[in-house]
């Protein structure tokens, strides 16, 4: 299944954090002069880069894909609009002229 690595990645993000904290108190319970916890949050701290990097790569991605539609939209759309016309028409419907900020640089 696509992306499923991903969710898996958001996942680990979450889940590791609790596992450790539990892999704590069991090491306190169990023998708390010898901290062996340690090498399992050494691993685990890896392990949760590596899975926050492939989580940040793809929500820069998807940023980075959904700004180019925006972009490419744009520029569709501003070569099919016709032209401003003159100030003549502002008030022809009745409503107030409300000045309005535009989506797109021109």
């Amino acid at each position: 299944m696509p992306g499923s690595g991903l969710l898996r990645s958001v996942k680990f993000l979450f889940t590791a954090p609790i596992l450790l904290a539990f892999l704590f108190l069991v090491n306190l319970m169990t023998s708390p002069g010898h901290w062996w916890v340690q090498w399992a949050a050494l691993v685990l701290g890896i392990a949760w880069f590596f899975a926050l990097v492939r989580v940040v790569g793809a929500v820069v991605l998807a940023g980075g894909l959904a700004a180019l539609g925006v972009y490419l939209f744009n520029r569709r759309a501003g070569a099919s609009e016709p032209a401003p016309t003159s100030a003549g028409a502002a008030g022809t419907s009745g409503l107030p002229d409300i000045p309005t900020v535009p989506l797109r640089r021109e």
